[in-house]
């Protein structure tokens, strides 16, 4: 999916990025456009995590800390070192269109500690909700966790997509849940949300606060 919509469309599903005019395998990888072909291999690199996160504790097993250590040191290190990896400002006194001011390295990290942050604070208030609604156990997943894989979302996306991506976990949940008992699908709802959110990114965007 990320393939078509993020790679060979010229970049169609990401935000605050003028799509290429010339598009397709020829124009984006033999003539390789290399800003989107890095934000394609970092964004391949958070979903490939995540699933093995969500295949970890669908069969019962708690995340590694290590794991946990390395995935987040590498997704706030790499705008630091890649400032092109970074597409929406983390607060709206950046401008959002002088590149010179959103990739300046304050600016990298604090992107990196407002994801980061946002993250975590959004896990844990997905644990609370989860809490609340007295979710079956088969859905419910270790706080630590949770609070791990929203801060990993927040430190490459930024705070504003793990806002969004517990927006879609909330209302998949919610939906499985009137759906079926919710039982069977386990934590893939949280892959889902992941997809869901990158795939209508470039539509959603407009109302977070970056103007």
């Amino acid at each position: 999916m990320f393939y078509f919509l993020q790679l060979i469309s010229g970049g169609a599903a990401l935000p605050l990025r003028t799509i290429n005019l010339y598009r397709g395998v020829l124009w984006t990888v033999m003539f390789a456009k290399w800003d989107l072909i890095g934000l394609y291999l970092y964004h391949c690199f958070m979903l490939a995590t995540v699933l093995a996160a969500v295949l970890m504790i669908h069969d019962r097993y708690r995340l590694p800390r290590r794991l946990q250590l390395f995935t987040l040191t590498l997704a706030a290190i790499s705008p630091l070192l890649f400032p092109t990896l970074i597409l929406i400002p983390a607060f709206p006194a950046i401008p959002t269109g002088s590149e010179s001011a959103t990739h300046a390295p304050p600016a990298c990290l604090l992107f990196s500690l407002a994801g980061l942050t946002g993250g975590a604070a959004a896990g844990q208030l997905f644990s609370w909700f989860s809490q609340r609604t007295r979710m079956p156990s088969e859905q419910r997943l270790p706080a630590g966790d949770l609070k791990w894989m929203f801060a990993f979302v927040g430190a490459v996306l930024g705070w504003q997509s793990a806002a969004t991506f517990l927006v879609f976990a909330l209302a998949l949940l919610l939906f499985c849940r009137w759906l079926t008992d919710g039982s069977r699908w386990g934590p893939a709802w949280l892959l889902a949300a992941l997809l869901l959110h990158h795939a209508t990114w470039r539509l959603h965007w407009i109302w977070i606060p970056t103007m």
